[in-house]
């Protein structure tokens, strides 16, 4: 289903998702998405914030108004895959 909601960015992507519960508050769900900084237009992550929203919505039956996605870019010599930079990883073609 995720593959079919989320569009596919031009970057590596890590995402978690928290629920948050306020006193005498339903429980909302907020997304964050860490991507690398290169590739992804405001269309790729306006794309990855309704998709998300939507993904939230159908699979854990969260409202989508109360639904948070958060969009953190990071610099590819800043994260991994495998033990090694995304840098390295691309530079190599991998």
């Amino acid at each position: 289903m995720a593959a079919a909601i989320l569009p596919k960015l031009p970057a590596y992507c890590v995402a978690t998702t928290t629920l948050l519960t306020e006193p005498k508050r339903t429980a909302h769900a907020v997304r964050q998405h860490q991507i690398t900084r290169e590739g992804a237009t405001r269309e790729h992550k306006a794309a990855l914030i309704e998709g998300a929203t939507q993904l939230l919505g159908k699979g854990l039956d969260k409202n989508p108004v109360t639904t948070g996605v958060v969009i953190d870019e990071v610099e590819a010599d800043n994260c991994g895959v495998a033990g090694e930079t995304v840098t390295v990883r691309r530079a190599r073609g991998a």
